[in-house]
């Protein structure tokens, strides 16, 4: 809904004022003009609003849209004329054809397009106070530009430098950023260890595999703390300056977690104990809290995406019974534990 009238207001307001800057005394040469401008405008109307939902711009749009447009007029040609005449098997089956073929040819450039290097640019994050910001600029330069109204010039490098500076405080903030994040991934489980720029998300194995579930769900977090992809598996060890992991131990600076492997049941009584201040719960496996706390001292106990509803609702009841706080992200959503400054 956005992005349909915004492409339709940027082609209304933009389209005509760049259509007259050029003159072109034959016909092919002035169609391509007229495309050309349409897609201009239709692109500046939407690209705030498409770089908050997709987080990316699209580098050849001009010379995709050249192909689209004509295209997709014949695409509709095509199946309107399919409809006319639909009842006459000789002429629908040779129009059905031509769909066919023009729906295929379609798909397969933009697939060309989109598969050619650097055909967009990826990972941005525009929140929505940015977006306005940045329609701001823009009608303030239509004006400007289209209206000959240099007065708004001023106004124009005002709004750009708050733009700058909102952009500018964004990064100081994830340069100091301190973060452990574990995500209510329904069946699966994942935590990411964030300090400043570095991060590493470690997950369960069968989400490794299947990676759109865990970009999926983790993805815009990602782009908006200005992270890299950086996947790591719970099953190998990691020893780094970012975090220690070994066997269900983790240490991120002063926090300390025992990230249950489902397939453990033995727990033996240690006079010893492992201290930690958290306890991820995984599997749905019943593993009873209080075995767990024969090898393992903890307060906190989280019960993350893999843990069936059922098995929870038993292991909430028992958290309490032995004075645990329990923390369920099927209810609750990501668990965010942050620390604003430096460990």
């Amino acid at each position: 809904f956005p992005l349909s009238y915004a492409a339709v207001l940027g082609i209304l307001t933009v389209y005509f004022p760049i259509y007259r800057m050029g003159y072109f005394k034959y016909k092919v040469p002035d169609i391509l003009w007229a495309a050309l401008g349409v897609s201009f405008s239709a692109e500046l109307g939407v690209l705030p609003i498409a770089v908050h939902y997709f987080h990316l711009v699209p580098v050849y749009f001009l010379m995709t849209n050249l192909l689209v447009f004509a295209l997709a007029y014949l695409i509709l040609s095509t199946g309107m004329a399919l409809l006319v005449f639909s009842w006459i098997p000789q002429v629908s089956k040779i129009l059905g054809l031509l769909l066919n073929t023009f729906i295929g040819s379609l798909n397969r450039i933009v697939s060309f397009v989109a598969h050619l290097p650097h055909a967009q640019l990826q990972d941005l994050f525009l929140p929505w106070p940015r977006v306005l910001l940045l329609y701001l600029i823009i009608v303030l330069l239509y004006f400007l530009i289209i209206r000959k109204r240099m007065r708004l010039l001023f106004p124009v490098l005002t709004v750009s430098l708050v733009l700058l500076s909102l952009n500018t405080y964004s990064k100081y903030r994830l340069l100091r950023q301190e973060k452990l994040v574990v995500y209510a991934i329904r069946y699966h489980s994942a935590l990411d260890f964030i300090r400043g720029p570095d991060h590493v998300l470690l997950s369960d194995s069968s989400s490794l595999r299947l990676k759109k579930i865990l970009n999926y769900h983790t993805e815009t977090f990602r782009m908006a703390s200005g992270l890299e992809k950086h996947f790591a598996s719970l099953e190998e060890p990691i020893n780094s300056p970012l975090l220690y992991y070994e066997k269900g131990f983790a240490r991120f600076g002063p926090v300390r977690l025992f990230i249950l492997d489902p397939g453990e049941n033995h727990f033996p009584d240690l006079k010893k104990k492992l201290e930690v201040d958290y306890l991820i719960y995984r599997g749905s496996r019943k593993i009873p809290l209080k075995d767990i706390m024969k090898s393992v001292h903890f307060k906190n106990v989280v019960f993350d995406g893999s843990v069936s509803p059922y098995r929870e609702k038993i292991l909430i009841k028992d958290a309490k019974k032995l004075q645990l706080k329990p923390f369920s992200l099927l209810k609750s959503g990501a668990l965010i534990i942050e620390r604003k400054k430096s460990f």
